[in-house]
């Protein structure tokens, strides 16, 4: 179930780029505000009212895989996260290159789109 928890706010209605083209960076891609505009257009909402309805869902789905849960979305895809235990690694920068120091465990997002999904992608 969807997390009601208002005890923070995030926003995610500045500055994230979903790459369109596989590249990341402004080339082929779409602002979350190109996403806003849109979300607005077509319900007939204000820009302020979208954003924080897109603010709603994205936390919505970040709150509930930091705890735990996964998050499937019809047509879309599920979002869960993988742990990645605690680790031995060797520093391969700065003054103390080569030397072995603990990488701490944590939790890595994961993304696997369904069906529908990777058809409409490939769709002409």
């Amino acid at each position: 179930s969807l997390s009601s928890d208002d005890s923070h706010q995030r926003s995610f209605s500045t500055g994230a780029i979903i790459s369109k083209g596989g590249k990341i960076g402004k080339a082929n891609a779409v602002s979350t505000q190109n996403i806003i505009k849109e979300v607005s257009e077509k319900h007939d909402l204000s820009i302020a009212k979208s954003g924080r309805v897109l603010d709603t869902i994205l936390s919505a789905i970040v709150d509930n895989v930091k705890n735990g849960n996964s998050v499937s979305l019809s047509k879309f895809g599920k979002f869960s996260s993988n742990n990645l235990p605690s680790r031995n690694v060797s520093m391969n920068f700065g003054g103390e290159k080569g030397k072995i120091v603990t990488a701490p465990s944590r939790n890595r997002p994961k993304f696997e789109p369904f069906l529908r999904f990777k058809n409409d992608l490939n769709e002409e």
